[in-house]
């Protein structure tokens, strides 16, 4: 199992393929790098796939510190220069999406591309920052298993959470919704809920993106989507119906058809550069 240190963490990390470009992917709040296995499946041939547990996911250390979204960032930025990929291709869901727009803001030499998938570019809602805290506070403090009861249908939508198909791969994710420390919880949370709102920073960002919604994602209002599509110069968006807040997970077929469409759509870095 690879792990390297990135600013005073141990980062897990994992490597598909050898393609002559590379994908980071950032997986979302809760969650890890397996979010993406569909994905790194069906562009391994091509690619040169990188995934990574954030900080406090998964197999990465709990830190005491360093769990804000510029944080994050700076840990993109570390492992992008430390495993020597840019300019890279970089996919991110819900906060993987915060943390990949501040990326390629703060170091657009590092991104070549970006695909968001049910994220939002702006500051989070007071409302819903409320329902969020409260959450934390359950499950922090009175019952990690009925918070994790509650989680479920916002990160998953009804269609999949009920179809029986499903099962197996809806037990791991529960089992390791219920495995997240508590402390990297908390504080993941938090900056999550305290981030900057970033909408005025898209129009300035002249990088192709593919923007990719959940119809029926009840942890990011797909709106948000559209918003950021209509922000951003250089951006497709595809919407999926009766999808929640996971479409890899949910949709991979049509996640996957999607970013190589729109992967093999762009330039090769030699073309682009006598251009």
């Amino acid at each position: 199992m690879p792990k390297i240190k990135i600013n005073d963490a141990d980062i897990y990390y994992e490597e598909h393929g050898q393609g002559p470009e590379a994908i980071l992917f950032i997986h979302g709040f809760l969650m890890n790098c397996h979010t993406y296995d569909q994905q790194v499946m069906a562009l391994k041939d091509r690619f040169r796939c990188i995934c990574y547990d954030q900080r406090g996911h998964g197999l990465s250390e709990v830190t005491e510190e360093g769990y804000d979204i510029y944080a994050l960032v700076e840990d993109a930025a570390a492992l992008i220069e430390q495993l020597e990929c840019a300019p890279c291709h970089v996919v991110g869901i819900s906060m993987g999406g915060y943390t990949a727009m501040r990326l390629a803001k703060r170091y657009p030499q590092l991104v070549r591309s970006l695909i968001l998938i049910c994220t939002s570019a702006a500051a989070e809602a007071k409302a819903d920052a409320r329902k969020f805290k409260f959450l934390g506070f359950v499950h922090n403090r009175i019952s990690q298993s009925f918070a994790v009861s509650q989680v479920e249908p916002i990160l998953f939508g009804q269609k999949w959470l009920t179809d029986t198909a499903n099962e197996e791969l809806h037990n791991y994710w529960h089992q390791q919704f219920l495995a997240n420390d508590k402390h990297s919880f908390a504080q993941t949370l938090n900056g999550i809920l305290t981030r900057d709102d970033f909408v005025h920073e898209l129009a300035g960002m002249d990088l192709p993106t593919l923007i990719i919604s959940g119809e029926v994602d009840a942890a990011s209002d797909p709106a948000q989507s559209g918003r950021m599509h209509a922000e951003l110069p250089h951006s497709q968006l595809l919407k999926i119906p009766e999808v929640g807040h996971t479409p890899p997970v949910e949709a991979p077929e049509t996640v996957n058809s999607a970013m190589l469409d729109f992967l093999v759509s762009l330039p090769t870095p030699a073309a682009k550069a006598t251009v």
